[in-house]
């Protein structure tokens, strides 16, 4: 067969075992994963043989993994070119992730289906574009690049371009120059603007599959530009928009523009409708993180079959803070290790990275935020991406 044929016939059996564990048929979608197994195996293709051993292991409820991770968060530096009064880098000192690290996280990228790296501002880490160019040789992997964006320039764009899937984050508070500038500090509205546009032309002239997400952080100050932010993603080709609420901070400005949903329910319930319509016509997803869920559905399947847990995070990727504290996920309350005194090896499958798994799997969730206890942040799974 040709690779292309190859790659297709993986990715189909890949398709079909997630859509029979999705609807919790494990007798089905065991046998799939087997067989993806085998034929990756049998074809040298690392990636897929990696996903299919870590669908068998969760199924199997496994605690000890000999699948590697399929996603890796990586907070490179803390340094930063902005003093943003909200980011929650501000209390990490400017703490590089160590050259030595950053190497052996490499070793990961044949097993990843999709890394973010951040910061601070990744663009800082004088190993960050070795990292891009490393990873240009993986094309599986999709990347997405959390940014200010101050620093992007048509070199870091070519850069990008060599990838097979990359995301550009960028966080957009406000549109007016005076409260961007509070919300920004070291940055302007004026700046980020241009930034877009050299964005969109590049996109227009070398590589349209170059995609571009919006974060929004939701505050006093801000909530009721929704709908022009919305505009502005809508005129600018943006793909997906994050919305969350403010979380702790510094005291004075946490005071000042957390907004909770109560107070900012009467606004939003007016402007929501037409701004999922308007986010729909233009085909950009929303990860809504600030209003509050549905009603969650309750876990588990009929006739016997194993219960699915919620949170997949801790089977599936590792969170690494700059200082080298690694989790399984953001909102996670507890490290399971530190990479500058462990392998990522090691601490894959080390007691607390062990213990955590057997804590999601027993339905206990003292370890996790309370943001993803109640919904507000969707349950972690690479099997949608």
């Amino acid at each position: 067969m040709r690779p292309e044929t190859d790659a297709q016939m993986l990715r189909a059996l890949y398709m079909q075992g997630v859509q029979a564990a999705e609807s919790g048929d494990a007798v089905t979608a065991r046998p799939l994963f087997y067989r993806l197994l085998s034929e990756a195996s049998r074809l040298g293709d690392l990636h897929h043989s990696n996903l299919a051993l870590n669908e068998i292991e969760m199924l199997d409820g496994a605690l000890r993994l000999y699948s590697k991770p399929r996603g890796m968060h990586v907070m490179l530096t803390a340094r930063c070119n902005m003093a943003c009064p909200f980011c929650y880098a501000e209390h990490m000192g400017d703490e590089d992730l160590p050259p030595e690290v950053c190497r052996e996280l490499k070793g990961l990228f044949p097993y990843l289906q999709r890394v973010v790296w951040q910061g601070g501002e990744a663009c800082l880490h004088p190993e960050f574009e070795d990292l891009i160019k490393e990873s240009a040789k993986h094309r599986h992997m999709g990347q997405t690049l959390v940014t200010n964006g101050l620093f992007l320039s048509e070199r870091w764009m070519d850069l990008f371009a060599e990838t097979a899937k990359f995301d550009l984050m960028l966080p957009v508070e406000s549109m007016r120059p005076e409260l961007h500038g509070r919300y920004r500090p070291g940055s302007s509205w004026a700046k980020l603007a241009e930034k877009v546009r050299m964005i969109s032309e590049y996109r227009e002239r070398r590589n349209p599959k170059l995609s571009l997400s919006m974060n929004v952080v939701l505050m006093k100050g801000n909530h009721r530009e929704l709908p022009a932010i919305v505009d502005f993603a809508a005129e600018n080709g943006f793909s997906a928009m994050v919305l969350t609420g403010l979380y702790q901070c510094s005291d004075g400005f946490y005071r000042q523009e957390h907004l909770s949903f109560a107070e900012a329910r009467e606004y939003l319930d007016g402007v929501m409708p037409s701004v999922r319509a308007k986010l729909e016509k233009s085909g950009i997803s929303l990860q809504d993180r600030f209003s509050p869920p549905a009603a969650p559905s309750a876990d588990g399947a009929a006739d016997g079959r194993k219960p699915t847990v919620r949170c997949r995070a801790p089977w599936q990727q590792l969170y690494i803070l700059s200082d080298g504290r690694t989790r399984s996920y953001c909102y996670c309350q507890e490290d399971i290790g530190n990479l500058k005194s462990e392998t990522p090896e090691l601490l894959w499958n080390n007691a607390r990275a062990m213990a955590l798994r057997k804590s999601m799997l027993e339905g206990r969730s003292s370890r996790c935020h309370q943001a993803c206890v109640e919904g507000r942040v969707e349950s972690y799974n690479f099997r949608m991406i």
